[in-house]
């Protein structure tokens, strides 16, 4: 900063004015410039600061609000397709359920044939013979022959068993046919021989009972069925069983 002039050195006015209020004489020196200029470009840029770290601040604060609201966006979508996928699994595992519980309860209820077997061999009277046996549905049905003596009295015999089998309707068993075929001619010279009677063809039906597992499996286990049985019991244990 350049000196005073000399005449304002020479006269300075405001002399007096300080020696009446008490003051120096001599003027006070004024500050270096580049002191005031460090002084105002820092208080400048404090205020500069002062404004702006707020700003900024509520620029990030604005940007991480959208970045949220964009992402909650996203978030029904993705609910909507998740509750779809679950509806569709729900579905997916309820027809495997129902055709678990489906399979259990067709081996539960249809007999099978080796004890269905195994229970006409206990029952059947000697001279009677099976020729045929058919299941349709829950319907049974049985052909085969009969012999005499008492041919007609084994065929009945045969239905009564039947009917008090734990695997038939009791009041279930029909008589389909009962017939006898006659008897072959004889020979000239076999006058006196009598002619022998020919076999009875029956054929009888049933209904199979619906028996529950519980009865069922006393039943197989009755007949020494071990396989059969151990099979109910491990559909039990698995929860399968209706």
């Amino acid at each position: 900063m350049s000196a005073s002039p000399w005449w304002l050195d020479r006269h300075d006015l405001l002399c007096q004015r300080r020696l009446e209020r008490g003051l120096p004489a001599d003027a006070p020196a004024l500050p270096a410039a580049r002191r005031l200029v460090l002084q105002g470009g820092s208080l400048g840029l404090a205020l500069l600061l002062l404004v702006l770290v707020p700003w900024l601040l509520l620029l990030w604060w604005g940007q991480q609000r959208a970045l949220g609201l964009a992402q909650l966006s996203a978030v029904p979508a993705s609910l909507q397709s998740l509750e779809g996928r679950l509806r569709l699994e729900r579905s997916q595992l309820k027809r495997v359920d129902d055709r678990n519980a489906a399979l259990a309860r067709g081996l539960v209820s249809a007999t099978s044939g080796s004890e269905l077997l195994t229970q006409l061999a206990a029952i059947t009277p000697a001279g009677v013979q099976l020729s045929a046996l058919s299941v349709s549905g829950e319907t049974l049905n049985l052909q085969g022959l009969a012999v005499d003596p008492g041919a007609f009295a084994r065929v009945n015999a045969l239905g009564i068993l039947l009917g008090e089998s734990p695997l038939i309707q009791a009041s279930a068993v029909k008589v389909v046919k009962l017939s006898r075929e006659a008897p072959a001619a004889a020979g000239a010279g076999s006058a006196a021989t009598p002619p022998t009677l020919a076999p009875v063809r029956w054929e009888l039906s049933a209904t199979m009972a619906r028996l529950k597992p519980a009865e069922q499996l006393a039943v197989l286990q009755r007949l020494g069925a071990d396989g059969l049985a151990r099979r109910l019991q491990t559909l039990a244990a698995l929860g399968l069983l209706p």
